[in-house]
């Protein structure tokens, strides 16, 4: 069950934000731009690496980043972690949560299959336009339950639907470069 949102906005106004230049952010910092020096924003961009950033140009990134997607930074929705020399954010299930429900992303179907060991979880979303179509998208989360029985087993396929619907989430609205944290373990 997804909580409603604690600002007091009704769902059905409830959309990604576009801020304007002096606007104010959940810290109360202007949404004014600063520069950044080249060498970090290529490294931001092109190689997802938020290493050189500030601790402050981190968390005006941060906060940006939901305030654009609408989604609330107190709920963490990311994380930190070093991968190949490079300090990446990830998506945490708490991103992905409040993005299914800002975007109005459903799960419309989610088939389970287990062959040699490995169990696939295939879903598909579908998440309305704004001119009256509809965008569908399929993705999976695979993960190996050989050998694994009762609680184990069961939290293995728990854990492959997640993947699947994370995945799916984040590829919808454009984001599946932005791993959700259980794409490192696999």
């Amino acid at each position: 069950m997804t909580n409603p949102p604690q600002d007091g906005t009704p769902d059905e106004e409830r959309q990604p934000k576009q801020y304007q230049d002096g606007e104010s952010s959940l810290f109360g910092e202007e949404k004014k731009r600063e520069d950044i020096d080249p060498d970090i924003l290529k490294s931001l961009v092109f190689e997802q690496d938020v290493s050189k950033l500030s601790s402050k140009q981190l968390l005006q990134y941060v906060n940006r980043l939901c305030s654009d997607l609408g989604i609330n930074p107190l709920a963490q929705p990311f994380q930190l972690l070093k991968l190949s020399g490079k300090t990446q954010l990830y998506a945490t299930k708490n991103a992905t949560d409040q993005l299914r429900h800002v975007f109005k992303i459903s799960i419309v179907d989610l088939q389970e299959e287990t062959t040699d060991g490995i169990c696939t979880v295939t879903v598909k979303a579908e998440m309305p336009l704004p001119n009256g179509t509809v965008r569908f998208d399929m993705d999976t989360g695979i993960v190996n339950v050989k050998g694994l029985t009762g609680d184990a087993l069961a939290n293995a396929k728990m854990k492959a639907g997640t993947k699947a619907k994370r995945r799916v989430s984040l590829s919808m609205i454009g984001l599946s470069k932005v791993m959700d944290e259980t794409e490192l373990e696999t």
